[in-house]
């Protein structure tokens, strides 16, 4: 909802990081962990981003990227 109304407003909107929902983020850009539970893998996340395969809830069915280090430090590296 939030971020359609901001839209409305001319603004884009991202997300980089957690998202816990069961569905696709709906932001101009996104760079989320790939599938529930993966926000407690601190090393090396696996994140899926804008244009790629997002997992629906309880599949595997995903695309993605692995990035090396620690969550917090790929999160403030892409944004």
């Amino acid at each position: 909802y939030l971020p359609q109304e901001i839209k409305k407003l001319g603004y884009q909107t991202a997300l980089v990081g957690k998202w816990h929902l069961g569905n696709r983020p709906d932001f101009d850009y996104y760079n989320v962990f790939m599938e529930h539970g993966q926000q407690g893998s601190y090393f090396d996340p696996s994140m899926t981003q804008t244009g790629m395969k997002y997992a629906k809830y309880g599949t595997k069915e995903y695309e993605g990227k692995t990035y090396k280090g620690h969550s917090s430090d790929v999160i403030t590296d892409i944004t």
